[in-house]
């Protein structure tokens, strides 16, 4: 196989340790990860933070937000910034209670505290944002003052307006847009696009579909040589992220990316797609991998399936500096949607399915705890779909309204993987509760299990259906109907049975659209009686979709552009743990709902325990500078012997692979007052000690030194912070570059298998070769990362092309 990237990879990291045996597991909770048996009551409830809706706050107005702290508020305008310029600057709030109604200013700050880069401000309700032109010029003049802040801080992309035109920088961007936007090539062929070019630029030859592509190709290579240049130059760690299940198209790849920071940002970037030929056991894949992922790799993020266990246990076998499962990431997205599934399996009649499992010889189960059981690692899985013969009429009649019949209705391996550990997990919540009193008659299951069926087949007769979507219309539209005037809902959400958060927006739209879908199904010349809830199904709907809604939060945040960190995994899995633990314990609830907030408590506890094999979700919040040891002390009610060897942990990584040999290899001494006092005068003894500002880089540099200082609050992200120190250039902050090379390793770690770039690469594969495929996707993501430079690309193409005749064809 081919590979442009081998000759970057293919080198042996220098200088780092060999990998050391798994210290003692550290659990993540009181030994409450072991699938424990729900206590009605809990003497010690750990915190529960509020979650923040940033749209409601960014819709109400000064007055209504006046209460709410500047970092919620802060937090919910940089949800709407997405301009780079932002970043140059610290925003800051300030009120004014001069003016009636009281108001609120937005002030930007440099963040270099240089006086003569005037602060900007805005108030905080008016409309629009803040001029990026104006903000982009006045950085520029910020940078001119001193280049090195250039480095921290990238100066604003020059607009598409000044760039002059050359048929080779005409070309690149043809072929730059058909990548990143997934444009088809023939898309030069248009009409209208013909005549927007001459238009702008008469007499402009466009080139063929065919000279797009070649052109793709060669810019894969072009831009391949500066990703191993930049690599090269870089020399620190990065992050592996794997994704691509079995897949009904013409071939199937094993995605390949890489996630790292740069100046205080997190980039991602598909780095090789990896044809599959053979069975997708573990050892297959870390064969496979271990063709591109070899130098630097730090950790890799795969989601939850036995064979991704047995990858990173085989790895190391490939590549030596890989520390196996102490570097197997999880994905967090996966762990939130198998918690969805298994509450939302109390709520739904699957197809039953026939399974034939065969095991490896000799290969152990490892249990985590007695009642919820891990996957074999090595599982191979025959599934036979088949009706249910317990089903009456309304079931079946009900199940072919959502269950639509499509090309790819087998199931993937990561559909069986979840398969089992939902089922698994149903079984045990079922005997948990019910030993607890909590038991589910067979009445209320049956209304529970036509939940969903009735939910979901509704949606689908009235999109499907032009009489029943045309009477709905009319309902949403009469003023009488009293929905509610605070939402915009006017179309009752379909399902996705590849998303979980379709049921979730199932759920919450039937709720709101409930007055027009009451009216609708009392329509006797639609026949849609049996979509109708009963009482207790109505109620067991709200209880639902509170629990979906839950889930619902962290999944919007750890799916969007912003790119979370690995630092707010554990601290969201807190916060997931004590809202379904509390849905649970909660007698006002059915018990059905109980028992399913039950079960999705046991598969979070689960992963939780399976995080503590990994050691960068622990490392990550120690090195957050307002968090460090003291975070699981007070939010997850660790002991002294617990935070001991949190610390061991901790140090001994620092050690092994970050320090260098000029920082010192313990705790700086300190020396008594009275050994300090004999050695000077006496009136020495009663004066102020040195500002710890005058601490030397190499005590500084010290993770002892690190872990006794007093948490701070930084002004600047967590990975800011320790760009900043990673090679300080101002006089107001040490630099301390081996704590700061193991606190961006760490804290720049991915929570997600997939990363945007990745997202929907493989729904068009089927129309494209091997070799497009591969080129058009790596260079998609590639064109976004700081290692492009348009410029230098054109350049590089200009070098390799030839002038193009009449039709957009290459001079021969």
């Amino acid at each position: 196989m081919s590979i442009p990237l081998q000759p970057l990879l293919n080198e042996t990291l220098a200088g780092r340790a060999p990998p050391s045996p798994p210290a003692s597991p550290i659990l993540s909770r009181n030994d409450q990860n072991k699938a424990p048996e729900p206590s009605p009551a809990t003497t010690e409830p750990p915190r529960k933070r509020r979650k923040v809706d940033f749209e409601s706050i960014n819709n109400k107005n000064d007055e209504e937000v006046w209460n709410l702290p500047d970092s919620e508020i802060l937090d919910a305008i940089r949800v709407k910034w997405q301009a780079d310029v932002y970043d140059h600057f610290t925003p800051s709030l300030v009120r004014d209670l001069s003016t009636t109604p009281r108001s609120i200013k937005i002030v930007l700050t440099c963040k270099f505290g240089d006086p003569r880069h005037h602060s900007s401000e805005r108030r905080r309700d008016a409309k629009g944002s803040f001029n990026t032109s104006n903000l982009a010029s006045s950085i520029k003049t910020c940078v001119a003052r001193d280049p090195s802040r250039a480095a921290l801080i990238p100066l604003p992309i020059a607009s598409a307006g000044t760039i002059p035109y050359s048929e080779a920088m005409h070309r690149t961007l043809i072929a730059l847009r058909c990548a990143s936007s997934k444009r088809p090539f023939n898309q030069v062929e248009d009409k209208w696009y013909r005549m927007e070019v001459a238009m702008l630029r008469p007499g402009t030859t466009v080139p063929s579909a065919d000279t797009v592509a070649r052109d793709v190709q060669r810019l894969y290579v072009l831009v391949a040589q500066e990703v191993k240049a930049y690599f090269q130059r870089r020399a620190r760690d990065v992050h592996g992220v794997v994704d691509g299940w079995t897949a009904p198209i013409a071939e199937n790849y094993l995605g390949a990316g890489i996630v790292w920071e740069d100046v205080g940002k997190i980039y991602a970037i598909d780095l090789e797609f990896i044809r599959l030929t053979d069975r997708h056991t573990g050892d297959y894949l870390a064969s496979q991998l271990a063709d591109t992922l070899i130098r630097y790799l730090h950790l890799l993020m795969m989601d939850n399936a036995g064979n991704c266990n047995t990858t990173a246990v085989c790895l190391p076998k490939y590549i030596s500096t890989f520390r196996g499962t102490l570097a197997r990431g999880r994905c967090f997205t996966h762990i939130i949607q198998l918690v969805a599934k298994a509450v939302i399996s109390f709520f739904f009649k699957q197809a039953k399915r026939k399974k034939v499992v065969k095991s490896k010889k000799g290969s152990a189960k490892r249990t985590t705890a007695p009642s919820a059981p891990v996957e074999n690692d090595e599982v191979e899985e025959v599934v036979l779909w088949e009706d249910d013969p317990s089903a009456d009429a309304e079931d079946l009649a009900m199940a072919a309204e959502i269950h639509e019949p499509t090309d790819d209705a087998a199931p993937t391996g990561q559909d069986i993987h979840d398969a089992n550990v939902t089922n698994t997990i149903r079984s045990v919540a079922i005997q948990n509760m019910c030993a607890l009193g909590v038991v589910i008659s067979a009445a209320e299951e049956k209304d529970a299990l036509k939940i969903f069926p009735k939910v979901a087949g509704l949606a689908k007769k009235v999109h499907d259906s032009r009489p029943t979507h045309t009477e709905f219309a009319a309902i949403i539209n009469n003023p009488a109907t009293g929905l509610s005037t605070d939402s915009n809902t006017t179309e009752l959400a379909r399902r996705n049975a590849t998303r979980w958060g379709s049921e979730y927006q199932c759920l919450r739209t039937r709720h709101i659209l409930e007055p027009a879908v009451d009216i609708l199904i009392a329509d006797k010349n639609l026949k849609l009686s049996a979509y109708a809830f009963n009482t207790r199904q109505k109620t067991l709907a709200t209880e639902l979709e509170t629990i979906l809604e839950i889930l619902e939060l962290p999944t919007k945040v750890f799916q969007s552009q912003n790119r979370p960190l690995i630092i707010d995994v554990i601290p969201e899995m807190e916060d997931l743990d004590y809202a379904l633990d509390a849905t649970s314990n909660a007698t006002d609830q059915s018990n059905v709902t109980r028992v399913a907030a039950h079960a999705g408590l046991l598969v979070l506890r689960k992963y939780y325990a399976l995080l503590d094999e990994c050691e960068a979700y622990r490392i990550a919040i120690v090195m957050c500078p307002d968090r460090k040891l003291q975070w699981f002390r007070e939010h997850c009610g660790w002991d002294d012997d617990k935070i001991s060897d949190l610390r061991s942990l901790v140090v001994r990584r620092f050690t092994e692979s970050y320090k260098t040999s000029q920082t010192p290899t313990a705790p700086a001494s300190h020396v008594p007052a009275s050994s300090a006092a004999s050695k000077s005068r006496p009136a020495d003894r009663f004066r102020r000690p040195a500002a710890s500002l005058n601490t030397s880089t190499s005590e500084a540099d010290n993770i002892h030194t690190y872990l006794d200082a007093p948490l701070c609050e930084p002004t600047t992200s967590v990975l800011e912070y320790w760009t900043l120190r990673l090679k300080s250039s101002t006089s107001s902050i040490v630099s301390t570059p081996d704590l700061a090379r193991f606190a961006l390793s760490f804290c720049s770690c991915p929570v997600s298998e997939s990363h945007p770039p990745q997202q929907q690469r493989l729904s068009t594969q089927k129309e494209r070769s091997r070799k497009t495929f591969r080129a058009q996707m790596s260079l998609a993501s590639w064109s976004e990362a700081p290692f492009f430079d348009l410029q230098a690309t054109v350049e590089a193409l200009s070098r390799q092309i030839r002038p193009l005749r009449a039709g957009g064809v290459e001079d021969l």
